[in-house]
């Protein structure tokens, strides 16, 4: 994604856990945006782009929010929501045939360990 797709931006935290030389991993991610309309606004287009089978969460995190479990071509799970003026992004990698560092299910607890810094 290019500078030009991301707008209005306050604030950002990004993390990364890997283990296994760097085979098996997890990206956390925190965007501030000056409103929740432009933070929405960027979750359109993050949705437009994401791999296929990206639903609807449940239940759902956050004012709006996407989840897919691919386990598949080196892509595990993905959760993208926003919580007011912020798009949460978690999404986990791994090489076919190897279990993500962490299921989908797992990743959507960690929402709940976050909110309250939101």
């Amino acid at each position: 994604m290019g500078p030009a797709k991301v707008e209005n931006i306050d604030s950002w935290f990004g993390v990364s856990f890997d283990e296994s030389g760097g085979l098996i991993g997890m990206t956390f991610s925190v965007i501030g945006f000056e409103s929740a309309s432009a933070a929405k606004d960027q979750f359109g287009k993050i949705r437009s782009d994401a791999p296929p089978g990206l639903k609807p969460a449940n239940p759902p995190i956050g004012d709006i929010s996407v989840e897919v479990e691919a386990n598949t071509q080196e892509i595990g799970g993905m959760l993208v929501f926003v919580f007011r003026d912020s798009l949460v992004s978690l999404h986990t990698a791994q090489p076919d045939g190897q279990n993500p560092l962490l299921s989908l299910d797992d990743l959507k607890e960690l929402p709940k360990m976050v909110a309250g810094r939101l």
